[in-house]
C-alpha cells in the first residue's frame, strides 16, 4: 500500500467533483433566480443590496472552474482559457460585496431603487403581515 500524499495526488475523486458541481449548479441558479425577481425580500436582509445578486456571479466563477478542472485531463489548453473565463465573474463577486455597476443589475431592481426601495414593494407575505399588524399596534 503507497502512502498518498496530496502532491502525489493525480486529480481530484470523483465523489468531490459531484459535490462541487451540485454546489455550483445550485449557486448558480439560486442567483439566477435572484436576478429573475425571485425572493426579493432578501433584499431588506442585505446590508448591500449587491450581496443579493452575488451568488450568481459567485455560481458562475464556481461552474466554469469546475468545468476547467474537468477539461485538465484531456487539454491543458481548454482548461487554461476556461479558468481564465472564470476571472471576470470571480472579480464581479468580489466587486459586488459592496457594488455593482447599474448596467449589472436586472431592471426590476433598478426601478425598485429608483421609487425610493418601498419595503412593502419586495416584502414577502409573512413580512405584509408583519408589518400590518406593527402599524395596527402603534395606533391606539
Amino acid at each position: 500500500m503507497v502512502a498518498m500524499t496530496p502532491l502525489a495526488a493525480d486529480e481530484a475523486p470523483a465523489g468531490v467533483l459531484v459535490l462541487w458541481a451540485v454546489i455550483c449548479v445550485l449557486l448558480l441558479a439560486y442567483g439566477v433566480g435572484h436576478y429573475r425577481g425571485w425572493n426579493k425580500s432578501g433584499l431588506l436582509l442585505c446590508p448591500f443590496d449587491s450581496l443579493h445578486f452575488m451568488p450568481a456571479w459567485f455560481g458562475a466563477a464556481a461552474t466554469l472552474v469546475l468545468l476547467a478542472q474537468l477539461a485538465l485531463p484531456i487539454t491543458v489548453w481548454v482548461s487554461l482559457v476556461l479558468f481564465a473565463a472564470a476571472v471576470p465573474p470571480f472579480a464581479v463577486t468580489l466587486i459586488g460585496l459592496f457594488w455593482l455597476p447599474d448596467r449589472l443589475l436586472p431592471a426590476w431592481y433598478l426601478s425598485w431603487r429608483d421609487h425610493g426601495r418601498p419595503t412593502l414593494e419586495v416584502a414577502s407575505k409573512a413580512d405584509r403581515k408583519y408589518y400590518a399588524r406593527r402599524r395596527n399596534r402603534r395606533r391606539p
